[in-house]
């Protein structure tokens, strides 16, 4: 297995939280599902094509700065009660913003289909600009990193469920919120928490060992698309 990272930076973005209805709060860190819509963007894979193509793809980020700035702005919303046009509720809610986010974003897969993907970019360059979560956040910049390393570790510095969580380093930074994620994959069902701690800055250590990659002091954990409930298998 091999992998293929990209630092990538954004004026300003946004990976709304799943649970999130009366207004937008934003994830710190582009879950695995937001990751590899960039890497879709960037290779040109339709997004009807990403379940196929990324099937046996592992997929992470992290925060590359240790440093997550966050802003509020006002954002109007329109919601109609029913399919006439006609009757709808208008109001404004406040939008939680990802302020000159910065990050390296992973994925790891099979040799032969990584290095393939690594040269069409090398070739091409990025087929389509990746976006921060919405199609209005483009990226600022991108570049392709060399001498990452794949491997095993407890030592986490991305995200990680809250109940696999066995220590938090000194001077962390985290932020805990819900994820929808298959729970039984990483716990059992009736003792599961939606809850993803979100590591800005240090490191928590695992119940047990991850899929990582170790990009410069990083150790970034990745996780298959169909961990996730909002990809559906076959």
């Amino acid at each position: 297995m091999k992998a293929v990272t990209f630092k990538i930076d954004f004026f300003e973005a946004q990976f709304k939280v799943h649970y999130t209805k009366a207004f937008r709060l934003t994830y710190p860190i582009p879950l695995p599902t937001s990751v590899a819509g960039m890497f879709a963007s960037a290779l040109g894979i339709s997004r009807d094509d990403i379940k196929d193509e990324f099937r046996d793809c592992i997929f992470g980020a992290s925060c590359s700065s240790g440093v997550i700035k966050q802003g509020v702005e006002q954002a109007t919303f329109i919601q109609y009660k029913s399919r006439d046009k006609r009757f709808y509720i208008k109001g404004v809610v406040p939008s939680h913003l990802l302020i000159d986010p910065s990050y390296y974003i992973v994925m790891a897969g099979n040799d032969a289909k990584i290095e393939e993907y690594r040269a069409q970019i090398l070739r091409d360059g990025m087929e389509f600009q990746p976006f921060g979560g919405q199609n209005d956040y483009f990226a600022r910049d991108w570049l392709l990193v060399e001498g990452e390393q794949l491997g095993k570790s407890k030592e986490i510095m991305n995200y990680l469920p809250a109940d696999y969580v066995e220590r938090i380093g000194e001077s962390t930074s985290l932020e805990m919120l819900p994820v929808k994620y298959r729970i039984s994959r990483f716990s059992e069902p009736e003792k599961g928490t939606p809850d993803f701690c979100f590591i800005t800055n240090g490191n928590v250590i695992s119940k047990k060992e991850m899929d990582v990659c170790r990009v410069g002091a990083k150790s970034i954990a990745l996780y298959s698309l169909g961990d996730f409930e909002l990809y559906e298998e076959k």
